[in-house]
């Protein structure tokens, strides 16, 4: 008998939610209360926030619960698509506004195809977020180097200048 597989298909989250590092369950981000004659929800930040009621660790990133891949597990043609979409965002100087005229166009992995395109902006920020700690293209053009990095940009460029002529 073989043992089960576990599905490590794309899923769906709501908002305010996290999957448990250990029972990989989705459960909701703990709110509480303000004091005083109003109350509305405050979301808790930080390390008891985001735990699982029943394993007691810090739940799974965004990424990780929705199963999306990482950046080492991403094709150069998506690590271009999220360069230009990076570049977009610091040259308007707004993330909404490149968000929405401007969006991160994945053309590889079906997963991230899928995504809309608030999806896809969001994914490509919190990758590179995760991989150097900090937001933006410029921590991603330390990390890569510029050589890499313009090679990666020009791949996706040029992709896109081809689909826009091909039709």
């Amino acid at each position: 008998m073989t043992p089960a597989v576990p599905d490590l298909a794309p899923r769906d989250v709501p908002p305010l939610h996290f999957a448990c590092t250990v029972c990989d369950e989705i459960h909701p981000v703990r709110t509480r209360p303000l004091p005083g004659v109003r109350r509305m929800p405050i979301y808790s930040h930080g390390p008891r926030g985001n735990r699982c009621p029943g394993g007691g660790l810090p739940g799974k990133t965004w990424i990780q619960t929705r199963r999306l891949p990482q950046w080492q597990d991403m094709t150069d043609l998506d690590r271009g698509a999220v360069l230009m979409f990076l570049w977009k965002v610091h040259w308007e100087r707004s993330f909404a506004y490149a968000r929405e005229n401007y969006p991160c166009t994945y053309r590889d992995a079906p997963a991230l195809v899928a995504l809309t395109k608030r999806d896809a902006c969001s994914h490509a920020a919190q990758v590179v977020k995760e991989l150097t700690g900090e937001p933006g293209d410029r921590a991603i053009a330390r990390y890569l180097g510029e050589a890499e990095y313009k090679r990666l940009y020009d791949l996706a460029l040029h992709t896109e200048w081809t689909e826009r002529r091909c039709g």
